[in-house]
C-alpha cells in the first residue's frame, strides 16, 4: 500500500509499495544479507585514528556519510577500518533490519537469525517472509501437512525467543503469506519499547491475539489487507505488481477477499492499539467502516489514512464528520481511496450539506434513523464546520471533489489531490472540465447559510488579507480571476499544493492557482496521461502566471519549451529552464519533460 509520508509532502508524487509502516528516517540504510557477518576489525592503523578524533567528531561523520543514497556499502567499508568506526557504525547499520534472508542458512540451525550482540541496534525490524517459498514444491522454509493445507513456516522460533530482548526496539513490520502464529504476539506485546506497528499483504484471524498489558501501548498502527495493491499516478512502482506470479500466489487468491478480515482487523485496532494512546491511524476502508472509527473516542490521533476502497454507505448515517469529530487532535488526513468502476464516489461532507437526499432525521445533537421498523439507531450529529481543524488534506479522485469542501477545511496548508487505482491498472486523473469546475468553485464564496459553513475571507486566517484586492501577490484573501469580472476567493494559509491532471497544464490554470492561493511554497502540477505533439503556449506565458507566487520555493510542472528545440543545440532545455527559473524568482528548479 502506499507509503504515508510520500503520498502528501515530500518529493514527487508516490509511486506504488506495499508497506504500510509508518515513515522511517531516510539516512538510515535497510540491512540486506550481506551484514550479517560481523567482519574482524582492521587494527594496524586505528591507534593514530581513535587517539586523535573526538567520538562525537565520528557520528557526525558517519552522520554524513548515511545521508547519502545507498550509503550501506560505504558504512561497511567504514565499519571495517578500525575498532572505534566498528562501534560508531554499527547503530547506522543494524537500525532497520529485515529477516529472513534465503541465503543464510545452515544444515544444523537452518534459517540463521542475527547475533545477540547486535540485537541491542536494532530499532525497526521488518519480518517479510518470501511468497514464493509455500509455492514451491516442496515447500521452502515451512510445511504443509496435507496437499493444499495451510503453510507452516520454521524456525519463527529464534523470532519470537529474540523479541523480547530488543530492548530498543520501537517499529515492528509483517508480511507473511500465511497467517502469523499466535506466539509472535505474545512475544511482541512483551517488548515494551515497541511504538508502530505495520502489517500489509498478511491474512489474519480475530483469536492470534494474546491478552494485551497495560503497560504496552502503541502510537502508530498500520494494516493493509492481502494483495491491497494501488498505483498513484504514472510514476515508477515496483516491477512485482506487473508481473503475474503476484496474482496468483495460492495464498493471495484464497485471502484477498477474506470476509472474516474485518473482525481481526477490529481486534488489532482496537485491543492491541488503543484508541487512547494512538497518534497515527492508517487502515484499510475494505477493513473498518466509519460507524466503527466513530465508536472510539482518539484523543491523540493526529493522523488518519484510509486507504483501499472506499467504505460502504452506513445504513446507521455516519459521516466522516462524525469519525473526525472523535478526533480533537486530527490535522492530518488522507482519503487514498482507488477509483472503482460504477461506485460512487466518497463523500467528504455530510448528505445535507453536500444536498443529497437523506433519510436522517437530525435534530440538535442526535440523528435518528428511520427503517422499515421504526426508529433504530442514534447516534451523535455533528456540522460540517469540524474540517476547519485539519491542516493536512490528501484525497484522491474516488472522492466527492467540490470546491464547497474548502469553505469548511478553510485553515488548509497543505492540499494534495491525487489519482489512484488498483493495479495493474493505470490511473486516470482530473480532466480539464473537472479541474475548471474545481477551480470555479474554489474561487466561489461561500453563500450564507445557518451558520454551518463559514466563509474563507472571514476566517482567522484570512481576516488580516481581505482589506487589499490589488493582487493576487499580496496575499489578499480575494483577487480577480483572469478573465472574469468578480472577485474570488483565496487561501492564504495553503503552502503547498499538488494536484494530478489529465490534460496538459495551462497559462489560464496556472493564473487561477496564483489568484486562489497566493502564499504557495511549494507548487507541483503532474500530467497523469501522455500526450503527443507540442503545446502551443510559450515559456514566458508559464512565467507571468507564476509571477504573483513570490513566496514559491519549488516547482514541479510538465512544460514543454518548443521554441528551444532547434535554437539550443548544445545544451537543449537548460537555458530556457534557466531563464523560466529567473523569470520567477527560482534560483533553480527540477523540470520534468515528457
Amino acid at each position: 500500500m502506499l507509503l504515508p509520508s510520500s503520498v502528501i509532502y515530500h518529493g514527487p508524487f508516490p509511486s506504488t509499495t506495499t508497506s504500510p509502516s509508518p515513515p522511517t528516517s531516510s539516512t538510515t540504510p535497510t540491512l540486506r544479507a550481506t551484514s550479517l557477518r560481523v567482519e574482524p576489525e582492521h587494527r594496524a592503523t586505528s591507534t593514530t585514528m581513535e587517539s586523535k578524533l573526538p567520538t562525537d567528531v565520528l557520528y557526525s561523520i558517519i552522520a554524513e556519510v548515511a545521508g547519502e543514497r545507498q550509503s550501506a556499502r560505504d558504512l561497511r567499508s567504514v565499519s571495517l577500518a578500525s575498532r572505534l568506526l566498528r562501534e560508531v557504525t554499527l547503530p547506522v547499520l543494524f537500525a532497520n533490519v529485515q529477516w529472513p534472508h534465503g541465503d543464510k542458512h545452515s544444515e544444523e540451525n537452518g534459517l540463521e537469525f542475527f547475533p545477540e550482540t547486535l540485537w541491542r541496534h536494532f530499532r525497526k525490524l521488518s519480518l517479510l517472509w518470501p511468497d514464493h517459498w509455500p509455492d514451491a514444491s516442496p515447500p521452502m522454509w515451512g510445511d504443509r501437512y496435507y496437499i493444499g493445507g495451510d503453510y507452516h513456516p520454521r524456525h519463527l522460533d529464534k523470532l519470537v525467543r529474540a523479541l523480547p530482548r530488543m530492548e530498543g526496539l520501537s517499529k515492528f513490520h509483517i508480511t507473511c503469506p500465511f497467517y502469523p502464529p499466535v506466539s509472535i504476539f505474545t512475544a511482541l506485546v512483551q517488548c515494551p519499547s515497541i511504538r508502530s506497528l505495520s502489517i500489509s499483504d498478511t491474512p489474519l484471524y480475530i483469536d492470534m491475539l494474546p491478552r494485551i498489558p497495560s503497560q504496552f501501548n502503541l502510537e502508530h498502527i498500520a494494516l493493509v489487507p492481502v494483495a491491497e495493491a494501488l498505483r498513484v499516478g504514472e510514476g515508477p512502482y515496483d516491477s512485482k505488481y506487473q508481473e503475474v506470479t503476484y496474482y496468483i500466489r495460492d495464498y493471495r487468491k484464497r485471502y484477498r477477499n477474506d470476509s472474516l478480515a474485518r473482525y481481526a482487523a477490529d481486534s488489532f485496532l482496537f485491543n492491541l492499539g488503543k484508541a487512547d494512546s494512538l497518534r497515527s491511524v492508517q487502515v484499510s476502508g475494505d477493513l473498518c467502516s466509519l460507524s466503527e472509527l466513530a465508536q472510539h473516542e482518539w484523543p491523540n490521533l493526529h493522523t488518519l489514512i484510509l486507504t483501499g476502497h472506499a467504505p460502504r454507505a452506513n445504513p446507521n448515517g455516519t459521516e466522516l464528520v462524525d469519525v473526525i469529530a472523535q478526533m480533537p487532535q486530527l490535522i492530518d488526513l488522507r482519503l487514498l481511496f482507488a477509483t472503482v468502476k460504477n461506485d460512487p464516489l466518497f463523500r467528504i461532507l455530510p448528505a445535507n450539506v453536500a444536498g443529497e437526499h437523506s433519510n436522517v432525521l437530525t435534530s440538535s445533537s442526535y440523528a435518528i434513523i428511520t427503517g422499515p421498523s421504526g426508529p433504530c439507531y442514534i447516534h451523535r450529529r455533528n456540522p460540517a464546520t469540524v474540517l476547519s481543524q485539519i491542516r493536512y488534506l490528501a484525497m484522491s479522485n474516488a472522492c466527492q471533489l467540490s470546491g464547497v469542501i474548502f469553505h469548511y477545511a478553510n485553515q488548509l496548508e497543505r492540499l494534495v489531490i491525487c489519482a489512484i487505482s488498483d493495479l495493474p491498472r493505470v490511473p486516470v486523473a482530473l480532466s480539464r472540465a473537472e479541474i475548471n469546475a474545481l477551480m470555479r468553485d474554489l474561487g466561489t464564496p461561500a453563500p450564507p447559510s445557518n451558520g454551518d459553513a463559514p466563509n474563507p475571507s472571514s476566517s482567522p486566517s484570512s481576516s488580516t488579507a481581505t482589506s487589499s484586492t490589488s493582487s493576487p501577490s499580496s496575499g489578499a484573501s480575494t483577487a480577480p480571476a483572469p478573465g472574469s469580472n468578480h472577485q474570488t476567493t483565496g487561501y492564504p494559509s495553503l503552502k503547498l499544493l499538488r494536484i494530478m491532471i489529465e490534460d496538459k497544464a495551462n497559462p489560464e490554470l496556472c493564473h487561477q492557482i496564483s489568484s486562489l492561493f497566493p502564499n504557495l511554497e511549494t507548487l507541483e502540477v503532474e500530467l497523469c496521461g501522455y500526450h503527443d505533439g507540442k503545446p502551443i503556449y510559450d515559456w514566458d506565458e508559464f512565467a507571468v502566471a507564476f509571477t504573483p507566487l513570490t513566496q514559491l520555493r519549488n516547482l514541479r510542472m510538465c512544460i514543454q519549451f518548443p521554441e528551444f528545440d532547434d535554437a539550443d543545440r548544445v545544451e537543449p532545455w537548460r537555458n530556457a529552464r534557466r531563464e523560466f527559473g529567473w523569470s520567477i524568482g527560482l534560483n533553480g528548479m527540477a523540470m520534468k519533460i515528457r
